[in-house]
Protein backbone atom coordinates (compact mmCIF):
# COMPACT_ATOMS: atom_id res chain seq x y z
CA UNK A 1 0.00 0.00 0.00
CA UNK A 2 1.43 3.51 -1.17
CA UNK A 3 2.38 5.63 1.85
CA UNK A 4 0.78 9.27 2.35
CA UNK A 5 4.63 11.20 2.38
CA UNK A 6 3.06 13.98 3.58
CA UNK A 7 1.36 12.78 6.31
CA UNK A 8 3.53 10.15 7.57
CA UNK A 9 6.19 13.61 7.79
CA UNK A 10 3.66 15.37 9.98
CA UNK A 11 4.22 12.63 12.68
CA UNK A 12 7.51 13.63 12.72
CA UNK A 13 8.05 14.51 16.52
CA UNK A 14 10.23 18.17 17.02
CA UNK A 15 12.35 17.03 20.28
CA UNK A 16 13.21 14.17 22.13
CA UNK A 17 14.97 15.81 24.86
CA UNK A 18 14.70 14.52 28.14
CA UNK A 19 14.96 15.70 31.39
CA UNK A 20 19.06 15.18 31.58
CA UNK A 21 19.22 16.96 27.95
CA UNK A 22 20.04 20.46 28.63
CA UNK A 23 22.11 20.60 31.47
CA UNK A 24 24.17 17.70 33.14
CA UNK A 25 24.85 19.28 36.38
CA UNK A 26 26.64 15.65 37.94
CA UNK A 27 29.34 16.56 35.37
CA UNK A 28 29.00 20.44 36.42
CA UNK A 29 30.02 19.97 40.07
CA UNK A 30 32.50 16.80 39.76
CA UNK A 31 34.33 19.61 36.92
CA UNK A 32 34.22 23.04 39.32
CA UNK A 33 35.75 20.46 42.05
CA UNK A 34 38.67 19.72 40.61
CA UNK A 35 39.52 22.87 41.35
CA UNK A 36 38.03 24.05 44.46
CA UNK A 37 40.86 24.35 46.80
CA UNK A 38 42.96 26.65 44.17
CA UNK A 39 39.75 28.59 43.31
CA UNK A 40 38.97 29.64 47.65
CA UNK A 41 42.82 30.22 47.59
CA UNK A 42 42.08 32.47 44.44
CA UNK A 43 39.39 33.78 46.17
CA UNK A 44 41.22 35.84 48.29
CA UNK A 45 42.09 38.51 45.74
CA UNK A 46 38.63 39.55 45.34
CA UNK A 47 38.56 43.46 46.03
CA UNK A 48 42.11 43.71 46.22
CA UNK A 49 43.61 47.65 46.53
CA UNK A 50 47.23 45.95 45.18
CA UNK A 51 45.82 43.03 43.40
CA UNK A 52 49.02 42.44 41.08
CA UNK A 53 51.24 42.27 44.46
CA UNK A 54 48.71 40.06 46.31
CA UNK A 55 49.09 37.76 43.25
CA UNK A 56 52.85 37.71 43.32
CA UNK A 57 52.31 37.09 46.50
CA UNK A 58 49.81 34.07 46.25
CA UNK A 59 51.32 32.23 43.63
CA UNK A 60 55.04 32.50 45.29
CA UNK A 61 53.80 30.62 48.57
CA UNK A 62 51.07 28.26 46.54
CA UNK A 63 52.08 28.15 42.79
CA UNK A 64 49.91 25.17 42.41
CA UNK A 65 47.08 28.01 42.47
CA UNK A 66 47.02 28.84 38.77
CA UNK A 67 45.57 25.51 37.67
CA UNK A 68 42.27 26.99 38.49
CA UNK A 69 43.19 29.92 35.62
CA UNK A 70 42.01 28.43 32.59
CA UNK A 71 38.36 27.04 34.04
CA UNK A 72 38.30 30.98 34.33
CA UNK A 73 38.65 31.56 30.84
CA UNK A 74 36.66 28.78 29.97
CA UNK A 75 39.36 26.53 28.52
CA UNK A 76 39.74 22.69 29.31
CA UNK A 77 43.08 22.19 28.93
CA UNK A 78 46.32 23.71 31.36
CA UNK A 79 48.31 25.49 27.72
CA UNK A 80 47.54 28.51 26.48
CA UNK A 81 48.88 30.45 23.64
CA UNK A 82 48.85 33.90 23.07
CA UNK A 83 50.19 35.92 20.38
CA UNK A 84 50.79 39.90 22.01
CA UNK A 85 50.41 43.17 19.81
CA UNK A 86 53.79 42.85 19.07
CA UNK A 87 53.38 39.14 17.40
CA UNK A 88 55.15 37.82 20.32
CA UNK A 89 54.44 34.02 21.16
CA UNK A 90 53.67 32.80 24.38
CA UNK A 91 52.76 29.59 25.39
CA UNK A 92 51.47 29.73 29.07
CA UNK A 93 51.45 26.18 30.79
CA UNK A 94 49.51 26.78 34.34
CA UNK A 95 50.32 22.93 35.38
CA UNK A 96 53.36 23.85 36.28
CA UNK A 97 55.04 27.36 35.37
CA UNK A 98 57.09 27.88 32.20
CA UNK A 99 57.51 31.74 32.99
CA UNK A 100 58.19 34.44 35.45
CA UNK A 101 55.18 35.49 37.74
CA UNK A 102 55.26 38.62 36.16
CA UNK A 103 54.50 37.21 33.06
CA UNK A 104 51.66 35.49 34.21
CA UNK A 105 50.57 38.94 35.59
CA UNK A 106 50.45 40.23 32.12
CA UNK A 107 48.50 37.36 31.56
CA UNK A 108 45.71 38.22 34.05
CA UNK A 109 45.78 41.64 33.67
CA UNK A 110 45.69 41.55 29.81
CA UNK A 111 42.86 38.52 29.78
CA UNK A 112 40.92 40.94 32.40
CA UNK A 113 41.15 38.44 34.99
CA UNK A 114 42.57 41.07 37.60
CA UNK A 115 39.71 43.28 36.77
CA UNK A 116 37.28 40.73 37.16
CA UNK A 117 38.50 39.35 40.67
CA UNK A 118 39.57 43.18 41.95
CA UNK A 119 36.40 45.22 41.19
CA UNK A 120 34.15 42.87 42.45
CA UNK A 121 32.32 41.67 39.36
CA UNK A 122 32.36 38.28 41.01
CA UNK A 123 31.68 37.69 45.07
CA UNK A 124 33.04 33.96 44.47
CA UNK A 125 34.93 32.44 41.67
CA UNK A 126 33.81 28.81 42.50
CA UNK A 127 30.39 30.04 41.85
CA UNK A 128 31.51 31.87 39.05
CA UNK A 129 33.04 28.49 37.37
CA UNK A 130 30.00 26.36 38.59
CA UNK A 131 28.32 29.38 35.98
CA UNK A 132 31.51 28.62 33.23
CA UNK A 133 30.80 24.96 33.44
CA UNK A 134 27.28 25.57 32.86
CA UNK A 135 28.19 27.14 30.05
CA UNK A 136 30.70 24.70 28.79
CA UNK A 137 28.20 21.50 29.34
CA UNK A 138 25.51 23.32 26.95
CA UNK A 139 27.38 22.90 24.02
CA UNK A 140 27.72 18.92 24.83
CA UNK A 141 23.72 18.84 23.81
CA UNK A 142 24.70 17.26 20.33
CA UNK A 143 26.63 14.35 21.93
CA UNK A 144 23.42 14.06 24.03
CA UNK A 145 21.27 14.28 21.92
CA UNK A 146 22.88 11.75 19.34
CA UNK A 147 22.43 9.34 22.41
CA UNK A 148 18.70 10.15 23.23
CA UNK A 149 17.63 8.55 19.99
CA UNK A 150 19.71 5.23 21.32
CA UNK A 151 18.03 5.12 24.50
CA UNK A 152 14.60 5.88 22.56
CA UNK A 153 14.84 3.02 20.30
CA UNK A 154 16.61 0.36 22.79
CA UNK A 155 13.51 0.72 25.26
CA UNK A 156 11.13 -0.07 22.29
CA UNK A 157 13.42 -3.16 21.47
CA UNK A 158 13.41 -4.06 25.47
CA UNK A 159 9.41 -3.41 25.45
CA UNK A 160 9.42 -6.01 22.49
CA UNK A 161 10.38 -8.78 24.07
CA UNK A 162 14.45 -8.89 22.83
CA UNK A 163 16.93 -9.04 26.00
CA UNK A 164 20.61 -7.37 25.91
CA UNK A 165 23.24 -9.56 25.26
CA UNK A 166 21.43 -12.19 24.16
CA UNK A 167 19.11 -11.32 21.35
CA UNK A 168 20.23 -7.78 20.79
CA UNK A 169 23.16 -6.00 21.11
CA UNK A 170 24.79 -2.58 21.49
CA UNK A 171 27.46 -1.23 18.98
CA UNK A 172 28.32 -4.08 17.08
CA UNK A 173 30.79 -4.54 14.51
CA UNK A 174 30.46 -6.33 10.81
CA UNK A 175 33.25 -8.34 11.51
CA UNK A 176 31.18 -9.28 15.12
CA UNK A 177 28.55 -9.90 13.08
CA UNK A 178 30.21 -12.71 10.69
CA UNK A 179 31.98 -14.49 13.38
CA UNK A 180 28.46 -14.64 15.77
CA UNK A 181 26.28 -15.87 12.80
CA UNK A 182 28.21 -16.99 10.20
CA UNK A 183 27.07 -14.34 8.01
CA UNK A 184 28.65 -13.15 4.49
CA UNK A 185 29.06 -8.95 5.24
CA UNK A 186 31.31 -8.57 2.22
CA UNK A 187 28.99 -6.88 0.21
CA UNK A 188 28.50 -4.46 3.01
CA UNK A 189 32.39 -4.18 4.39
CA UNK A 190 33.27 -3.87 0.62
CA UNK A 191 35.22 -7.03 0.64
CA UNK A 192 36.11 -6.30 4.39
CA UNK A 193 38.56 -3.12 3.42
CA UNK A 194 35.90 -1.06 5.62
CA UNK A 195 34.57 -1.44 8.86
CA UNK A 196 30.74 -0.53 9.87
CA UNK A 197 29.42 -0.37 13.55
CA UNK A 198 25.52 -0.90 13.95
CA UNK A 199 23.30 0.91 16.82
CA UNK A 200 22.35 -1.98 17.25
CA UNK A 201 22.07 -5.76 16.28
CA UNK A 202 19.00 -7.41 16.93
CA UNK A 203 18.42 -11.56 16.46
CA UNK A 204 14.82 -12.93 15.68
CA UNK A 205 14.60 -16.90 14.48
CA UNK A 206 14.11 -15.68 10.65
CA UNK A 207 16.20 -13.18 10.17
CA UNK A 208 19.28 -10.48 11.99
CA UNK A 209 18.79 -6.56 11.92
CA UNK A 210 21.51 -3.86 11.59
CA UNK A 211 20.02 -1.05 13.49
CA UNK A 212 20.92 2.55 12.87
CA UNK A 213 19.47 5.53 14.56
CA UNK A 214 19.75 9.56 14.53
CA UNK A 215 17.46 12.74 15.18
CA UNK A 216 17.61 15.24 13.53
CA UNK A 217 16.78 19.09 15.28
CA UNK A 218 17.60 20.92 11.43
CA UNK A 219 18.34 19.80 7.86
CA UNK A 220 22.00 20.16 5.95
CA UNK A 221 24.64 18.69 4.41
CA UNK A 222 24.96 16.13 7.30
CA UNK A 223 21.62 14.66 6.67
CA UNK A 224 21.65 14.22 2.96
CA UNK A 225 25.20 12.81 3.02
CA UNK A 226 23.44 10.29 5.99
CA UNK A 227 20.54 9.50 3.79
CA UNK A 228 22.51 8.42 1.14
CA UNK A 229 25.01 6.39 2.96
CA UNK A 230 22.21 4.65 3.99
CA UNK A 231 20.87 4.11 1.40
CA UNK A 232 23.34 2.38 0.05
CA UNK A 233 24.04 0.17 2.81
CA UNK A 234 20.28 -0.80 2.32
CA UNK A 235 21.18 -1.70 -1.69
CA UNK A 236 24.01 -3.63 -0.20
CA UNK A 237 22.11 -5.32 2.83
CA UNK A 238 19.32 -6.84 0.30
CA UNK A 239 22.29 -9.07 -1.08
CA UNK A 240 23.12 -11.04 2.52
CA UNK A 241 21.35 -13.69 3.38
CA UNK A 242 19.53 -13.71 6.51
CA UNK A 243 20.35 -9.75 6.77
CA UNK A 244 17.87 -6.43 6.65
CA UNK A 245 19.43 -3.24 7.37
CA UNK A 246 17.13 -0.93 9.67
CA UNK A 247 17.37 3.13 9.62
CA UNK A 248 15.16 4.75 12.53
CA UNK A 249 14.79 8.76 12.31
CA UNK A 250 12.78 11.45 13.29
CA UNK A 251 13.11 15.12 13.79
CA UNK A 252 13.59 16.64 10.64
CA UNK A 253 11.93 19.82 11.88
CA UNK A 254 12.37 22.19 9.03
CA UNK A 255 10.64 19.95 6.51
CA UNK A 256 7.79 19.40 8.69
CA UNK A 257 7.26 22.58 9.18
CA UNK A 258 7.52 23.69 5.45
CA UNK A 259 4.80 21.11 4.55
CA UNK A 260 2.67 22.31 7.55
CA UNK A 261 3.10 25.93 6.74
CA UNK A 262 0.97 27.70 4.07
CA UNK A 263 3.10 30.33 3.62
CA UNK A 264 5.38 30.83 0.09
CA UNK A 265 8.67 29.35 0.33
CA UNK A 266 10.30 32.20 -1.21
CA UNK A 267 13.91 30.55 -2.19
CA UNK A 268 14.48 27.25 -4.02
CA UNK A 269 15.28 24.64 -0.93
CA UNK A 270 17.42 21.88 -2.21
CA UNK A 271 16.28 19.78 1.03
CA UNK A 272 13.32 20.06 0.57
CA UNK A 273 13.09 19.61 -3.29
CA UNK A 274 14.88 16.55 -3.11
CA UNK A 275 12.54 15.40 0.31
CA UNK A 276 10.16 15.36 -2.07
CA UNK A 277 10.14 14.95 -5.84
CA UNK A 278 10.80 11.94 -7.18
CA UNK A 279 11.45 13.17 -10.35
CA UNK A 280 10.66 15.88 -13.05
CA UNK A 281 9.32 15.90 -16.64
CA UNK A 282 9.85 18.45 -19.08
CA UNK A 283 7.40 18.58 -22.33
CA UNK A 284 4.68 16.07 -23.39
CA UNK A 285 0.61 15.95 -24.15
CA UNK A 286 -2.00 18.26 -22.93
CA UNK A 287 -5.41 16.47 -22.47
CA UNK A 288 -6.37 17.01 -26.04
CA UNK A 289 -3.03 15.30 -27.63
CA UNK A 290 -1.59 18.64 -28.02
CA UNK A 291 2.22 18.31 -27.60
CA UNK A 292 3.55 20.93 -25.46
CA UNK A 293 7.03 21.11 -25.16
CA UNK A 294 6.94 23.20 -22.34
CA UNK A 295 4.93 21.60 -19.97
CA UNK A 296 6.97 20.65 -16.69
CA UNK A 297 5.38 18.28 -14.10
CA UNK A 298 7.31 17.59 -10.73
CA UNK A 299 6.34 14.14 -9.62
CA UNK A 300 6.55 13.60 -6.03
CA UNK A 301 7.78 10.52 -4.16
CA UNK A 302 5.80 7.94 -2.29
CA UNK A 303 8.34 7.33 0.89
CA UNK A 304 10.42 9.44 2.95
CA UNK A 305 13.96 9.67 1.04
CA UNK A 306 16.50 12.47 1.04
CA UNK A 307 18.28 11.47 -1.96
CA UNK A 308 19.00 13.30 -5.33
CA UNK A 309 15.92 12.87 -7.61
CA UNK A 310 16.37 9.96 -9.94
CA UNK A 311 17.12 9.55 -13.56
CA UNK A 312 13.80 7.92 -15.14
CA UNK A 313 14.36 5.50 -18.15
CA UNK A 314 12.38 6.98 -21.49
CA UNK A 315 10.13 3.87 -21.71
CA UNK A 316 8.38 5.35 -17.84
CA UNK A 317 8.30 8.74 -19.48
CA UNK A 318 7.00 8.19 -22.70
CA UNK A 319 4.66 5.56 -21.21
CA UNK A 320 3.43 8.99 -18.54
CA UNK A 321 3.84 11.68 -20.34
CA UNK A 322 0.49 12.47 -21.23
CA UNK A 323 -2.17 14.24 -18.67
CA UNK A 324 -4.87 12.37 -18.02
CA UNK A 325 -8.09 13.86 -16.43
CA UNK A 326 -9.06 11.43 -14.62
CA UNK A 327 -6.30 10.76 -12.41
CA UNK A 328 -6.39 11.33 -8.61
CA UNK A 329 -2.91 11.99 -8.70
CA UNK A 330 -2.83 16.01 -9.41
CA UNK A 331 -2.06 17.85 -6.45
CA UNK A 332 -1.69 21.40 -8.78
CA UNK A 333 -2.30 22.45 -11.88
CA UNK A 334 -1.79 25.84 -13.16
CA UNK A 335 -0.48 28.35 -15.70
CA UNK A 336 2.17 30.51 -14.75
CA UNK A 337 0.98 33.46 -16.75
CA UNK A 338 4.98 35.31 -15.88
CA UNK A 339 6.98 35.74 -19.14
CA UNK A 340 10.01 34.06 -19.57
CA UNK A 341 12.63 33.48 -22.46
CA UNK A 342 13.40 30.09 -24.53
CA UNK A 343 15.92 29.21 -26.85
CA UNK A 344 15.16 27.22 -30.05
CA UNK A 345 16.91 26.39 -33.41
CA UNK A 346 14.87 27.55 -36.47
CA UNK A 347 14.83 25.29 -39.78
CA UNK A 348 18.70 26.72 -40.47
CA UNK A 349 19.42 25.48 -37.28
CA UNK A 350 20.19 28.70 -35.94
CA UNK A 351 19.08 29.25 -32.27
CA UNK A 352 16.83 31.86 -31.36
CA UNK A 353 15.61 33.67 -28.36
CA UNK A 354 11.96 33.53 -27.82
CA UNK A 355 9.84 35.52 -25.41
CA UNK A 356 6.90 33.50 -24.35
CA UNK A 357 4.14 33.72 -21.60
CA UNK A 358 2.50 31.21 -19.96
CA UNK A 359 4.12 28.03 -18.42
CA UNK A 360 1.60 25.01 -17.26
CA UNK A 361 3.19 23.28 -14.37
CA UNK A 362 1.89 20.37 -12.53
CA UNK A 363 2.29 18.74 -9.17
CA UNK A 364 1.53 14.85 -9.20
CA UNK A 365 2.14 12.00 -7.08
CA UNK A 366 4.30 9.12 -8.18
CA UNK A 367 2.53 7.32 -11.09
CA UNK A 368 4.85 4.49 -11.72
Amino acid sequence: MARNFAEWLLTFTDSIADYKYYIDFETIYKKAEEHKIELNMMNSLIGSKNIEKDFEQLVSKYPEVIKCIPTLLAVRQYEIIVLDSDGNKFEYNFKKMNYSIEQYKIFMKETGLFDLIQNHLVNNLYDYVLGVESGLNSNARKNRGGHLMEDVVERFIQKAGFKKNETYFKEMYLQDIEEKWKLDMSFISNKNTSTKRFDFVVKTDNCIYGIETNFYASGGSKLNETARSYKMIAEEADKVVGFEFVWFTDGLKKVRELLDSKDIIEDFDQEIFNAIVDYVIVGGYDENGVIDPYLIRFILKREFDLSVPKDVPDDVIIQNNKIDLNSNNVLVDFINTRKYFSYERDENGKLNKVLRNGLRIRVECDIT
